[in-house]
């Protein structure tokens, strides 16, 4: 996939399980689109292994961020969820 075709990707998924209009989309730069895909895999991976309520503060209690790379094969691989 080239560039273009990435964006739209990002833009289909901002626009259709976030709620975003695309004038308001496609004035986001790439760190804010990608900023909000990644809040949102994260709130949904976490609603599907919530840990009931409990907040560790531990060594290594320290959540990963997705990164674009990252972001990128779970859109080529449909892996983000449908609402």
């Amino acid at each position: 996939m080239n560039y273009k075709e990435w964006m739209l990707e990002e833009v289909l998924v901002l626009v259709k399980q976030l709620g975003f209009t695309y004038s308001d989309v496609m004035s986001m730069s790439v760190y804010e689109r990608r900023f909000f895909i990644s809040k949102y895999l994260k709130l949904t991976s976490n609603d599907d292994n919530s840990d009931n309520g409990k907040v560790t503060y531990g060594k290594n209690s320290r959540k990963t961020i997705i990164s674009g790379d990252a972001l990128k094969m779970k859109l080529k691989n449909n892996e983000i969820p449908d609402i």
